[in-house]
């Protein structure tokens, strides 16, 4: 079976619209460990909206960053660590620059409640998403890519 039944827009479009409302979910999920940076419900939903399309941004760069490495429009879909891998390592990457820089340009704050990566000095949140949620996409996409 070809992996090329994925490239449909629809699947496209619904992989897209998972990726976002799983970023979404994670976004509000960790709001009360960052400082209050919103007022009222749309504001919050706007922002974190916001915020779940930068991730699906990332999420985008690091296919592309894959499409480079592996050759292949479908090197998710390979039966390997080595996808998976790579998705990790860079989202890895991404949300530590992201993190970093939020913070010193004061785009966001950490709550006290938030935990810390030792060395790196970022939350432990932001990082766990670029990890968690990466893994679940990969294992929907390759179902997705094994489905005419």
């Amino acid at each position: 079976m070809s992996n090329m039944n994925f490239f449909t827009p629809s699947k496209i479009i619904g992989l897209f619209l998972i990726i976002l409302g799983l970023n979404f979910v994670w976004e509000i999920f960790q709001m009360p460990l960052y400082k209050n940076h919103s007022i009222g419900f749309f504001d919050t939903a706007l922002i974190h909206l916001w915020a779940s399309l930068g991730d699906l941004l990332i999420f985008v760069i690091i296919y592309l960053l894959g499409l480079m490495a592996f050759r292949n429009r479908t090197w998710f879909s390979q039966k390997k660590y080595s996808p998976f891998i790579l998705f990790v390592i860079c989202g890895f990457f991404i949300a530590i620059i992201i993190e970093k820089y939020a913070l010193a340009t004061g785009r966001w704050y950490y709550d006290k409640s938030m935990p810390i990566i030792p060395f790196i000095r970022v939350g432990l949140t932001p990082i766990l998403q670029m990890i968690i949620l990466p893994a679940i996409i990969i294992k929907i996409a390759r179902k997705s890519s094994q489905q005419k």
